[in-house]
């Protein structure tokens, strides 16, 4: 059973990164998952960007074959490192067994989507215009995570001119990720309650009509 790690702070529930005061890895014994190893470890604030990152790689080797993360909150520098190391990044504000039976179950949906089943962005017009409706997809495919939706299309697709995505909230990773791209974005907040986020290309932008 693939064993999961939980970022925590002083009180014992998921934190962000920078609050964390100790990693708890979990495996799954019977019906119950219970904690097999505490690992204290907190993020020394730091400027320099590399400090950071050798900071959580250093924690990443004190987690074996673990490529599970749950966290409050997992963003910049050290979700790029997680990501970049192959974990499947999970955000929650509480641990127990079900919590845990369903990001493993999520992960190992996941793995058994063949790629190209995966459904994400559609073209509008012809000049380039696409949008995701993000929630609606998730409802109908819960197990197609907001990565695996949209993240091949933005490493791959360099000709699109603008991409609205429909969704609950800005995820964590698209967030972290559009500045490497050299994508600019903004959000827009709907009378549904709902978000429109709004990718482009910084380049192209000005050429929108």
């Amino acid at each position: 059973m693939e064993p999961i790690i939980a970022v925590l702070n002083r009180d014992g529930v998921p934190s962000s990164i920078e609050r964390c005061t100790s990693v708890l890895l979990f495996c799954r014994i019977g019906k119950h998952w219970t904690v097999n190893e505490e690992i204290p470890w907190h993020l020394i604030a730091s400027e320099d960007p590399q400090d950071v990152r050798d900071q959580v790689r250093s924690l990443i080797l004190e987690l074996g074959e673990c490529r599970i993360i749950v966290a409050e909150r997992l963003a910049g520098l050290a979700y790029h490192v997680f990501d970049r190391m192959g974990f499947a990044v999970f955000e929650a504000v509480d641990i127990g067994d079900d919590m845990f039976d369903s990001v493993l179950s999520d992960v190992q949906t996941a793995a058994e989507q063949p790629d190209e089943e995966l459904l994400g962005p559609i073209a509008c017009d012809n000049q380039g215009r696409y949008e995701l409706d993000l929630v609606t997809l998730q409802k109908r495919h819960p197990e197609i995570s907001s990565k695996r939706a949209l993240r091949e299309f933005l490493r791959t697709n360099r000709n699109f001119y603008e991409l609205r995505v429909l969704c609950s909230h800005v995820p964590p990773w698209l967030e972290a990720e559009l500045p490497a791209l050299r994508l600019g974005w903004r959000t827009e907040k709907l009378p549904d309650g709902r978000l429109s986020i709004v990718i482009f290309h910084r380049t192209c932008k000005e050429d929108l009509p």
